[in-house]
């Protein structure tokens, strides 16, 4: 049971079956969800996937894995195997043969004309523009009867392959995430150990995998001793485990500036912009370059951590932690 996304599948389910026109007159409907790594948005395009209730009409439901390799043929290639009926060791014996891209577009054209289809291309980390026009421009050549669910971290990602409004997947409530860490403990939480917990809820982010994560070290023992170590020790190892991928494409200031940003402010608080970035600089977790000052390489950091949705706009000049 996945707890806190109903509603959020509900409205992505809302939007796929829309008849009025959407950006850019296309047919095509491309509707990103991004947010938080970990947050649960290839389980919530699962559950709308799955909804075979709500969806109906659709003649096929295909899948792709996408992540940090945009590979046109392994997409193409994967949505002619899934169409035809074959598994992955197939997909994956198709992928390794030569054969050109016209050739594979003339194939999925040929299969998906006048097909209803829904396709769901999971975890999209591609940032080129000119490479996410080509994806754009391939997935509209495939039919005009396609719904296309696309799920990112990236909101810059998002907003370039869109055809409809990005759908923001947002932070689940510390109670959501206190449901999560107690359904996956194995035994009874008592009052003094709930007091612990809830607490230890409110560090999750709303993030369901750091919730995840904190209930595999609370389960371990009903000592409520151990518990608040737990809830003392801070959480960046557990973000970092949950947010391994993007972690590692930070440049290395901004992976410094991220871990004490972390272990600094809770999740959820105001943080007023220009006291963050003196608190960098103050500490010298960011040193000017030869080209850009300290300043400017601050500002770049905030706007590659609001688009992958670690800070979201609270009001002028503040951000909110995700």
């Amino acid at each position: 049971m996945v707890l806190g996304r109903a509603s959020d599948k509900d409205r992505i389910i809302a939007t796929l079956p829309c008849t009025e026109p959407n950006i850019m007159q296309e047919h095509i409907r491309i509707l990103p969800i991004f947010g938080f790594p970990g947050s649960g948005k290839t389980t919530l395009a699962q559950m709308v996937v799955n909804d075979t209730h709500s969806l109906q009409g659709y003649d096929f439901r295909v899948w792709v894995h996408v992540s940090t390799q945009l590979d046109f043929h392994t997409i193409g290639k994967s949505i002619i195997c899934q169409v035809l009926g074959r598994g992955q060791e197939e997909i994956n014996q198709s992928s390794s043969n030569v054969e050109g891209m016209e050739i594979i577009m003339k194939r999925l054209h040929k299969l998906l004309n006048g097909q209803k289809v829904l396709l769901v291309l999971d975890d999209l980390w591609e940032e080129d523009p000119i490479q996410l026009q080509l994806l754009k421009s391939m997935l509209t050549f495939l039919g005009d009867k396609m719904d296309v669910i696309v799920t990112t971290c990236n909101q810059a990602i998002a907003r370039k392959i869109c055809t409809v409004e990005p759908y923001r997947l947002n932070p689940l409530s510390d109670e959501t995430c206190w449901e999560i860490i107690k359904k996956s403990i194995r035994f009874e939480v008592g009052e003094e150990l709930e007091k612990i917990g809830r607490k230890i809820a409110s560090k999750c982010w709303g993030v369901p995998s750091i919730a995840r994560e904190y209930a595999g070290t609370l389960d371990s023992s009903r000592d409520a001793m151990k518990w608040d170590e737990t809830m003392r020790r801070g959480i960046v190892s557990y973000v970092l485990s949950t947010f391994t991928l993007s972690y590692m494409r930070m440049p290395p200031d901004l992976r410094l500036c991220f871990a004490y940003y972390c272990q600094i402010f809770p999740s959820g608080d105001s943080i007023v912009k220009d006291d963050l970035v003196h608190h960098w600089i103050a500490l010298h977790l960011i040193e000017p370059s030869e080209i850009l000052s300290a300043e400017q390489i601050a500002e770049e950091h905030i706007t590659w951590l609001q688009n992958m949705s670690f800070l979201q706009t609270a009001e002028l000049d503040h951000w909110k932690r995700g």
